[in-house]
């Protein structure tokens, strides 16, 4: 048995004018989705599982009673339970085999061992996601999947601030840092970046 959501992904939401039209309405989905995302996923971390696909479709977006929203992260079909928690935390599709994840919102060390990764794998995701919820595009783009892995692993994509202009330096540096090539750079655990992002806003 499991709980009935009715609602539509992230990337439909997104993709709605009314929603995510202007920079205000991106920070507002912000701030009412990706901000419980990060609450979501850091309980996943603590209990040592990394979800390891984390993209904009596999958040749905429910509404409750009082007209609240209420995302829910699924599809924890390739997730990974570490067994250490010392850390407590055509292109979207993802392939079986021994490529896990999908590849526009995979982090440089899952394109390079798939099977060999941690939260701070899903922090990377979960950078990505925010990129293209403020900026209204993906963050790793190419004309193929090498292209868009490629550039993943080398941390090739246009900074925030230069495709929103107005966007603030502060919520500029989060992104910077949850895309961090190395993995010991970028947030600790989703507690640290849930309170940077929301500082920022």
């Amino acid at each position: 048995v499991m709980e009935y959501v009715e609602g539509p992904t992230l990337g439909a939401f997104l993709a709605d004018p009314k929603r995510g039209g202007t920079l205000a309405g991106r920070l507002q989905i912000v701030r009412d989705v990706l901000i419980p995302v990060l609450e979501a996923v850091g309980i996943a971390h603590s209990k040592g599982i990394v979800h390891r696909d984390l993209k904009p479709e596999n958040i749905i977006i429910g509404v409750d009673v009082t007209g609240r929203l209420r995302p829910r992260v699924t599809d924890f079909g390739i997730a990974k339970v570490l067994e250490q928690t010392g850390l407590t935390t055509g292109k979207h599709k993802t392939q079986a085999g021994m490529r896990l994840g999908t590849a526009c919102y995979m982090s440089p060390e899952q394109v390079r061992a798939p099977l060999d990764v941690d939260a701070r794998s899903d922090i990377f995701a979960l950078g990505a996601i925010l990129y293209e919820v403020v900026t209204g595009r993906l963050a790793f783009d190419g004309a193929d999947e090498f292209d868009i892995m490629s550039n993943v692993v080398w941390g090739r994509y246009t900074p925030a601030q230069e495709v929103v202009p107005d966007l603030r330096a502060d919520l500029a540096a989060c992104i910077r840092k949850a895309l961090a090539p190395d993995p010991w750079a970028r947030f600790g655990d989703c507690g640290g970046m849930s309170r940077a992002v929301a500082s920022a806003l």
